[in-house]
């Protein structure tokens, strides 16, 4: 709890975002008021904000009076409650920056990164902590099912959080230990490249094992490349192999996710009966365990316990109420090989059903760049619904649409999968109404939630 002569009133433009709602609820939880503005667009992270209290309103051209410190995502640098904010003298901290020293001061901190995986791997972590009764304090980019909320607010030295590596936010954070889950080029759009992408993995990971433990997914390609010559060094693996410290071995699917046995530094030590699906919720399941010994647990029945009876997060392959007799599973998966391995676990899952596919692009630049990987992604399904792409703050055009996307798709020679590009939310929605009786299980996926916009419709 903050001594009460530091408590401040803390303005947040952005404050819908996943991160910085989750610092909104762990900065009031200290003590502090803090309030904040975004869009009036209904966002699913402002149900947590008001249950804490924290007050939201609109966008506006300037800071209220008595704001002691404005906190602004990365996507806001330029708004004008931001230049108001610096007009008036108040002091301003980018997320990362605000963040960072909350991270760096826990002395048993860890930061999951990577392109893949980090949101499952990190509220993983959290609940496995939280179980064994450590009392962590937990920043995570979605719902986690078991706690209400995407934020933790604990009194101990532990401290875990979702380190994005967009914006080269990883370059502030100084955790004890640092899990890397995968590396893939993403975000195109600050990344002009895929060696810059690289590179920030690389210096995060140079810089973490200088003082703290490195725990990397060796099974991941990016991850092999770009961390090679550190590994070398101080990092401990994960994986399938069971020369790697901690591996996964005679692995089982089942009806619910999986059951495997854990191996560290080549001897057996327990097992687990995950229940999320896909063979990289295994390697989620190894990086929790790794970094869990990591940080001081010890090997007991109660950890591999805390591990198997974890339930997902929000938009991770969650089940939804059914449409009629179609099952309805919603995932945040936006990058091709997300979709893809998501897609295929729902396969495996259900193999004899008929599937459709409703999928949200995210950002014109990811699609234009990483194209041709979408157009192969949507295998495992019948049918793929193609909604025109979301630009978000960051773009407002491309050069790239959906259609083009579905007319790439029907294009294939062996292609099997028949893709629609069936114009905005609302038209989606209405698409879907009218088809929904011709499928077994319907995929909504992608990074915006289409939720809100259909319950009424569907």
């Amino acid at each position: 709890m903050v001594d009460e002569k530091q408590k401040k009133r803390i303005h947040i433009i952005g404050i819908k975002g996943w991160g910085t709602s989750a610092l909104a609820q762990l900065l009031a939880t200290q003590g502090n008021t803090v309030c904040g503005s975004d869009f009036p667009t209904y966002y699913r992270t402002q149900d947590l904000l008001t249950e804490r209290g924290i007050m939201l309103e609109e966008f506006c051209d300037h800071i209220h009076d008595g704001i002691d410190e404005v906190i602004y995502s990365t996507a806001y640098m330029a708004h004008p409650e931001f230049v108001d904010a610096r007009k008036k003298g108040i002091s301003c901290f980018s997320y990362p920056e605000r963040l960072a020293p909350l991270l760096n001061s826990h002395t048993k901190s860890i930061a999951v990164s990577g392109t893949h995986g980090k949101t499952t791997t990190t509220g993983w972590i959290a609940y496995v902590l939280h179980t064994l009764g450590v009392n962590p304090s937990a920043l995570i980019g979605s719902r986690v099912t078991q706690f209400g909320t995407n934020v933790l607010a604990g009194d101990s030295d532990y401290f875990v959080l979702e380190a994005d590596e967009y914006q080269k936010k990883l370059d502030r954070y100084n955790p004890s230990v640092a899990v890397i889950t995968s590396i893939e080029y993403d975000h195109p759009d600050f990344f002009k490249t895929e060696e810059e992408y690289r590179e920030v993995f690389k210096n995060f990971a140079q810089r973490v094992i200088k003082r703290g433990k490195l725990l990397v997914c060796w099974e991941d390609a990016g991850v092999r490349t770009a961390l090679g010559p550190v590994h070398d060094h101080q990092s401990l693996l994960y994986g399938f192999d069971e020369s790697y410290t901690y591996s996964a071995q005679h692995i089982e699917y089942t009806s619910f996710g999986s059951q495997f046995e854990i191996f560290e530094e080549g001897e057996r030590v327990g097992i687990c009966a995950i229940q999320l699906l896909g063979t990289h919720n295994i390697l989620n399941a190894l990086a929790v365990y790794g970094a869990c010994r990591m940080i001081g647990m010890s090997i007991s029945p109660e950890l591999f316990l805390a591990i198997s009876s974890f339930q997902g997060t929000a938009r991770r392959a969650q089940l939804r109420a059914p449409l009629g007799n179609t099952i309805v599973i919603d995932d945040y998966a936006h990058h091709p090989t997300e979709v893809r391995v998501t897609l295929q676990a729902i396969r495996n899952q259900y193999p004899d059903k008929k599937i459709l596919c409703v999928f949200f692009p995210h950002t014109f630049s990811r699609t234009e760049k990483l194209f041709k990987d979408f157009v192969t992604c949507f295998d495992s399904v019948d049918e793929v619904a193609l909604i025109d792409i979301y630009g978000s703050v960051r773009e407002q055009s491309g050069t790239v649409t959906s259609q083009q996307l579905a007319d790439a798709i029907n294009a294939r020679v062996h292609g099997k999968v028949v893709a629609h590009a069936t114009g905005s939310q609302t038209q989606t929605g209405e698409f879907v109404k009218e088809h929904i009786h011709a499928f077994d299980v319907l995929v909504t996926m992608g990074a915006e939630d289409l939720w809100k916009e259909w319950e009424t419709l569907l």
